[in-house]
């Protein structure tokens, strides 16, 4: 163990050391376990080296996802997709904080900017293939409601 003031637990960014709070009020003093760092869940980020604690890691903010365990930032979907907590999640509705995956928008959906949590239904009359970023008119003699 090591007793840190003012915070700090020595591990790198997109990890959180194993500490507890010894003194609270005016400033803190931490004591961590030596050498144990966690890494960051997916959706998750610390940007900066030192957190002390899980809370420490902040989920990625509307339209950005974080991947992997450990992560140090957030990452943007490109257009034609949109961020999700479940790389499973086919519906075009994501989430709005702590994404976890990035997923292409389905058939009949799209998102025309990069950072998206959601994508929008083509209305009615037009479609799109999977991952598109505009909706096109229905051929002659079909249609979409």
């Amino acid at each position: 163990m090591f007793y840190v003031e003012g915070g700090g637990s020595g591990c790198p960014a997109g990890q959180y050391g194993e500490c507890s709070v010894m003194v609270d009020g005016g400033g803190q003093l931490f004591t961590c376990e030596r050498d144990v760092c966690e890494s960051c869940p997916p959706g998750r980020v610390t940007a900066d080296m030192g957190a002390v604690s899980e809370s420490d890691c902040l989920p990625c903010p509307k339209g950005l996802f974080a991947l992997d365990h450990g992560a140090s930032h957030c990452d943007s979907c490109p257009a034609g997709s949109y961020a999700t907590d479940s790389a499973e999640d086919d519906d075009g509705i994501g989430v709005t904080s702590g994404a976890s995956a990035c997923q292409i928008c389905p058939a009949g959906r799209i998102s025309t900017d990069s950072g998206s949590a959601s994508c929008t239904a083509c209305p009615a009359g037009e479609t799109s293939l999977s991952g598109e970023t505009q909706c096109v008119a229905c051929p002659s003699g079909s249609f979409s409601a």
